[in-house]
């Protein structure tokens, strides 16, 4: 009894699983008529038509229930990237008996490496596209500041105008794949990361079983993870932002002629990274103290739950 008062009792854990298991309703799983995006065309694919159904079905219904929802996607069921995720995962346990500390962050990479790259190459697509149509754009106005445009320089400016419209398509559909991507690599960390969780419940010796709550495990798996998919949306430009400021800064020294002028803007921006690095560790100190407290408010919350039960 002292155990189930302070920790976990995976006995009853096991059987609420196994009953939720059992009670889910999983008739849809196999719907014949399914429209998602694991049976989307490609050119669906790459316009997010597959969602129009949804959106349609959930306007026009008021409320979407679980039934109406697309089927997972195979790469996406936990079982599946739970043994990839275990099998880098043991090897990295093996660098302890070199002393080394694991690194949580290598099976993540070595599976979602090629998502990343495929983020990295659209993110890289989009900023080009940015920086491309400035330039263009400043080609454009030099047309209208003309007295007396001749013909091939009318066709000169209507052939901007067009190459304008065309990297503006292409930014704007790099920026929605790259923010998918980001997304989808980011549920995928969080399923890897839950299921790891869920599977570690069921290793734990006694004696530590009884030191941890259903609270804290809860609040790991739904409230620490999220912080993956705001991380890897912003991943590219890790590396993307140091060479986009240097390519623009380039851009606006030379072609525009703007000479050292050009670094006023430049300058903020270097003044502001100490100021930036500062409030992000600031943030991390507070938001390492918020966990802190939300454990033990989540612990004594347990508690009071389970002294409740016992009387």
């Amino acid at each position: 009894m002292a155990d189930k008062e302070a920790g976990i009792d995976i006995n009853e854990l096991a059987v609420r699983l196994e009953h939720k298991k059992e009670t889910i309703d999983t008739s849809h799983i196999r719907h014949p008529q399914d429209k998602g995006p694991s049976k989307a065309s490609i050119f669906s694919e790459l316009l997010f038509l597959w969602l129009e159904p949804l959106i349609f079905k959930g306007w026009k219904k008021g409320i979407l229930e679980q039934k109406d929802l697309y089927n997972t996607r195979h790469g996406f069921f936990s079982e599946n990237i739970h043994d990839e995720f275990q099998k880098h995962w043991e090897v990295e346990l093996k660098k302890r008996k070199d002393g080394r500390k694991p690194n949580l962050m290598v099976p993540l990479l070595k599976i979602l490496y090629w998502r990343l790259i495929l983020q990295f190459i659209l993110s890289t697509t989009e900023v080009t596209c940015h920086v491309c149509q400035s330039i263009l754009l400043g080609l454009l106005t030099d047309y209208f500041v003309m007295d007396e445009p001749t013909s091939e320089e009318t066709t000169r400016a209507y052939l901007i105008a067009m190459a304008t419209f065309l990297v503006s398509i292409i930014g704007a559909f790099c920026h929605a794949h790259a923010i998918s991507q980001g997304l989808e690599v980011g549920m995928a960390s969080r399923i890897m990361t839950t299921t790891a969780i869920f599977y570690k419940i069921f290793q734990l010796k006694q004696k530590t079983i009884g030191e941890t709550t259903i609270g804290k495990i809860v609040n790991l798996a739904s409230n620490d993870v999220q912080r993956y998919d705001l991380a890897f949306i912003l991943a590219p430009f890790v590396v993307l932002a140091p060479i986009h400021i240097t390519v623009t800064t380039v851009l606006l020294w030379s072609y525009l002629g703007l000479g050292p002028s050009c670094l006023a803007g430049l300058s903020v921006l270097i003044l502001q990274m100490p100021l930036q690095f500062g409030m992000g560790q600031l943030f991390a100190k507070l938001r390492f103290k918020s966990a802190k407290f939300t454990d033990k408010r989540v612990k004594t919350m347990n508690e009071i739950i389970t002294g409740i039960r016992v009387i």
